[in-house]
């Protein structure tokens, strides 16, 4: 029943949120919060915080799932090292969306 209702807050909490990243592209859901958020959010912990990693993690995963050729962009990594790296963009850039930060990330881990 936890399962259930988690999974059930989870949804709600992604829906209200939609904005456009630089890329072209709508994104629903917490991605299209600002990095601000993301920081209190993060501080906040708890649920809010467990979202900010489902939907970061939903974004690295679908990158691997979708891109040719990649199936696992974070490869020498852990989610925690993905989150800590998503921490230090968005301190520098509060007011770029959480979707923005998380194409920089995929960038970041393409090109490393």
């Amino acid at each position: 029943m936890k399962g259930i209702v988690l999974a059930a807050l989870l949804m709600v909490a992604a829906l209200p949120a939609r904005g456009y990243d630089d890329g072209g592209y709508v994104s629903y859901g917490t991605g299209g919060k600002s990095c601000g958020t993301w920081q209190e959010d993060r501080r906040a912990g708890g649920f809010k915080k467990t979202i900010l990693a489902t939907w970061v993690t939903g974004y690295v995963t679908g990158y691997n799932a979708w891109v040719e050729g990649s199936n696992d962009v974070g490869e020498g990594t852990d989610i925690d090292g993905l989150l800590a790296w998503i921490d230090n963009y968005c301190a520098e850039n509060p007011l770029n969306s959480i979707s923005k930060a998380a194409s920089a990330l995929i960038w970041h881990l393409m090109t490393r």
